[in-house]
This record gives structure tokens, sequence and C-alpha cells, in this order.
């Protein structure tokens, strides 16, 4: 039964002839299986290598009919388009078969028509024989030619004029038709109005028409009654006199032809025109070229254009990365790091500057970001260099700065100990009290502050003192809490 289904598949996919390749190794494969087909008929059991050899050839067998059963279908699909495209061209057959045939039916009236033709021109001919006796049939025929022309010439000229004055005739004719119907139906409406008007006085509450005309509309709604009437009126008589103006002037120019000069002077006024033309034509083509050599200008301009965007587009990259980490010699990039380490030195020095005075605080100048600038608070929040701060000033300043860079250091390092070297002597009384309230409260948090000074008011100030007198011969002489006088030995 297996054979006999695969040998029934393989029948039934078997539409095309290149397949013939494929169905014998299927029909030599289904040879191979025999004994797997009598061992099912026998119910007998095979070896297992026997099983699965059997078992590849069934997978072989498989694939084969897999392979066979697609090339079925795209044959099909193939046939399938064969015919639509069979059908098509039957269609297109049909149709050229019916052009052919009303073709041939033309042709026929056609050869008809010559045939009559030929006719006429032999008649013709004979008549131009007839007239044309003994007189030369070209000098005829450009004389006749000539004054056909001319005749055309001045049929053309007065049938414009006349068709001009006509069109503008027919165009006040209905204008003067239309202000007519107007006035008519103006006309109508007044009597019947006045019939109404009548008939309504007589059953209104009115006595007579003196009672109703102390009763009418207001005298600007008749004013604009009236100037409407008017307006009528007004255009009324100028299509009239337009109507007789235009009258007038067809019969001058029918009275009047166009031109009278001869055929030679118009000849030469067409000649001029011509040239004129030919010149026209010249300067066109001069001015297209111009046009194409611009539009090829152009064309290049753009290309160079487009040039330059990708040279921008590369370029911004470059910028973009300048304008982070800055040139090749890492300038700009050496700025922001220290940029970011003199920011926290500032705000350290802004907070110790805060203890001393709530006047002046700190901030990095915009153009120079490695350099200061100081706001005072007492100014409106001023923003002043520190080159014209006074020496006070700058004595705190520079104080704060010191005690912020030295609160760094301590992150990492402890700094206990702080002196400072004159300075002193140009402060004023109250930026010495600041200066020393610093310092005292710095020594209260347990650092050691060391001044260095000659001014008499922090001697008076500073308890703890180490004194250096100045002796003959370049010795000086320390004393004071702590300091002792070191003997030396004479070494024998």
């Amino acid at each position: 039964m297996l054979k006999i289904d695969i040998l029934a598949l393989l029948n039934k996919y078997s539409a095309d002839k290149h397949q013939l390749d494929a169905k014998t190794a299927i029909r030599s494969s289904l040879q191979s299986l025999q004994p797997l087909i009598t061992s099912i008929e026998g119910q007998a059991i095979l070896s297992e290598t026997e099983y699965q050899s059997h078992i590849n050839t069934l997978r072989q067998c498989h694939s084969a009919l897999l392979q066979i059963k697609q090339q079925f279908n795209d044959y099909r699909e193939d046939q399938q388009t064969l015919k639509t495209s069979l059908g098509r061209l039957e269609t297109q057959i049909e149709t050229k078969q019916s052009q052919l045939d009303k073709e041939e039916s033309e042709l026929g009236k056609l050869v008809q028509l010559v045939a009559k033709r030929t006719e006429e021109i032999e008649k013709l001919r004979t008549d131009r024989e007839r007239v044309f006796a003994n007189k030369d049939p070209e000098t005829e025929d450009k004389r006749l030619r000539d004054a056909l022309e001319q005749a055309q010439i001045s049929q053309t000229s007065v049938q414009r004029q006349l068709d001009n004055a006509e069109h503008m005739l027919n165009q006040l004719l209905d204008k003067q038709l239309h202000v007519t119907e107007q006035v008519t139906i103006v006309q109508g409406t007044l009597n019947t109005q006045e019939d109404s008007f009548k008939l309504i006085l007589a059953t209104s509450d009115f006595a007579d028409e003196i009672d109703f005309t102390n009763a009418r509309l207001p005298i600007d709604e008749r004013n604009a009654f009236r100037q409407q009437q008017q307006h009528i009126d007004y255009a009324l008589k100028q299509a009239q006199s337009l109507l007789d103006a235009t009258q007038k002037t067809l019969a001058d120019k029918q009275a009047n032809p166009l031109t009278v000069d001869d055929r030679e002077t118009l000849t030469q006024q067409q000649s001029q025109a011509q040239d004129e033309f030919n010149k026209r034509i010249e300067s066109i083509g001069a001015i297209s070229q111009r046009l194409k050599d611009n539009e090829d200008k152009k064309t290049t301009k753009q290309a160079q254009l487009d040039a330059i965007t990708i040279q921008k587009d590369k370029l911004q990259v470059w910028q973009q990365l300048h304008k982070l980490i800055g040139s090749s010699d890492g300038k700009k990039f050496r700025t922001f790091a220290q940029g970011l380490t003199f920011d926290l030195m500032v705000t350290h020095a802004n907070t110790q500057l805060q203890k001393m005075s709530d006047r002046y605080l700190l901030a990095r100048d915009d153009n120079s970001p490695l350099e200061l600038n100081v706001i005072d608070n007492y100014q409106g929040g001023e923003i002043r260099s520190t080159k014209n701060l006074s020496g006070g000033e700058g004595f705190i300043i520079s104080l704060a700065l010191a005690l912020g860079l030295s609160q760094m250091a301590s992150q990492n390092i402890r700094v206990d100990s702080l002196f400072l070297d004159e300075g002193f002597g140009t402060l004023d009384e109250e930026s010495l009290d600041i200066a020393l309230d610093t310092l005292t409260n710095l020594q209260q948090e347990g650092k050691l502050i060391g001044v260095i000074s000659h001014v008499q008011a922090l001697k008076d100030r500073i308890l703890t003192q180490i004194k250096v007198e100045k002796l003959s011969g370049g010795f000086s002489r320390i004393s004071g809490q702590g300091c002792h006088k070191v003997v030396s030995e004479k070494i024998s």
C-alpha cells in the first residue's frame, strides 16, 4: 500500500517532462523499499540498521515528492499566466483585425476619392486651356493671386473693423435694452404703486394724501430713492450717447478705409516688419543662450554650495569637539578642569567671606574663566573688578581666598596652622576689626593662627606674642612665651 500511495502522488504531480530524473530516482528508491513493504505485510521485524536505512530512503522520497509538488505548482502557475497572456494577445489580435478592416475600408474610399479628384483635375485642365488660350498661365495666376491677396487683406481689415463696431453696437444695444427694461419695470411698478396707494389710502386711516404726506418717510430715505432714479436716468442717457457715438464711428470707418497705401508700400512695410521680426528672433535666441549659460552657472554654483554644506557639516563635528574640549594643546580643557577647582575654591571663600562681612561676594569673570570679580551688595549688586579694590577690601578678599584654599586642602590633609605676614598696616579700623574677629573665630575652632606685623593695634589685642628685637652687629633677639636663651658650649 505504501508503494501504491507514493506512485499515486507521483502520477498526480507528473505534469512536467523535466521531472523525469526525479521520478526515476523515486521509482528506483521504491524498489529498494520492497523488503520494508514485505516486512510490513508479513508483520516481520527488521533490524535497526535496515529499519534506519529504509527510514532514510522514505525521507529522501518525501523530499523528492515535495520538490516535485513545488515544481508542479510552479508549472501550474506558469500555465495560468500563459493562459492570461494568451487571452490578452487574442484580444489585441481582434482589436488589430478590426482596425485593419476599418483602414481597408478607408483605403477604398481614398481610392475612389483619388479617382474623383483625377477627373476633376482633368476637367480643370480643359477649362484652363479654354480660358487661357494664348495667355501665360503663370503671369495670370500671379496677377490673380496678387489681386486676391490684396482683396483678402482689405476684406480682413474691413471685417475686423466691422466686427469691432458690431460688437460695440451689440453691447450698447444690450445695455440700452437692459436700461429700457429697468425703466419699464420701474414705470410699471410706479403705476402699480400709485393704484395701490389710492386703494390703500381709501381704506386707511388717512383722510387724504396731504395727511399721508405728513406721515411719509424721512427726507433722507426719499432723497436716496430720488438719487437712485437720477442714476437710472443718467445711465440711460449715457447708453444713448454711447450708441450714437458708436454708430457715428461705424459710419466713419466704413467711409474711410483703414489704409489707402499701394501694394508696393505695404510690401515694404511687410518687409520691414519681417526684418524686425527676424531681429527679435535673433535677440530671443541670444537671450535663450544667456539663460542657458545662467542655468549652467546656477547648477555649478549649487554644486559648490552643496560641497560647502558638506564641508560645513564635517566642520560642525570638529567645532563641537573644539567647543567641548578645545584645541589640540589642551588649554581649553585644562581651563575647564581648573575652573571646576576654582569654582570650589570660590564657594569655600564665599563661605568664609560671609562670616567676615555680608557686603562682598566673589564670582568668576564671564570673559576670563580663571579671574575673579566682586559683587558689592551695598552698591545694589554692582560687579566690581578686583583691580579697583581698596587695601582693606583686597586684604579681606585675599584672607577669604586663603581660608577657602586651606579648607580645600584640609579635605585630604589637616591644616591647623595659618600664618599671616604683614598687610595689616593698610587696613582701616573697620577692616582690621573684621580681620581680627575672623582670626579669633578660627583660633576658637582649634587652629593655630600666626600674625607677623608691627601694627600696635594688633599688639594690644593679641596676648600671646613673640617679639623680635634688633641688636647691634646685625643680630636680633626674640623673647616671649616658650622662648629661652640657648647657651652655646665651646668646643675645646
